[in-house]
């Protein structure tokens, strides 16, 4: 069984919007995107079309229209935020991806 890794320690927010998680869960048959402000504890959910990159980026660029970009948004580096079309939007949004400590999901903040 694999375990869980350590922590690694990361620099808090020193604002809102700074570090947001995000992250999709399947709940009842359906898919929702959820992301959650690391600083204030602040969180939203969508429900999806479906869990393709495309999906997940129509409601981020929803959210960041109406709080602003982060600098870093925090994920657990699924395929949807690891396609060529996300790392795209990444680009052009100029945030930046960190993906949460393998094996230690509460390392995505609070979206997990």
């Amino acid at each position: 069984a694999n375990q869980e890794e350590e922590l690694l320690p990361q620099p808090v927010p020193t604002r809102p919007w700074m570090e947001v998680g995000s992250d999709i869960y399947h709940i009842s048959g359906d898919d929702y995107l959820l992301i959650a402000d690391s600083y204030s504890g602040f969180y939203d959910f969508a429900k999806l079309r479906n869990t393709s990159s495309t999906s997940i980026i129509e409601e981020l660029k929803k959210w960041f229209s109406v709080h602003g970009v982060p600098d870093i948004l925090l994920s657990d580096g699924g395929t949807q935020y690891n396609s060529f079309e996300f790392k795209q939007f990444e680009r052009e949004w100029q945030f930046n991806q960190r993906i949460s400590s393998p094996l230690f999901s509460r390392s995505n903040g609070l979206a997990e």
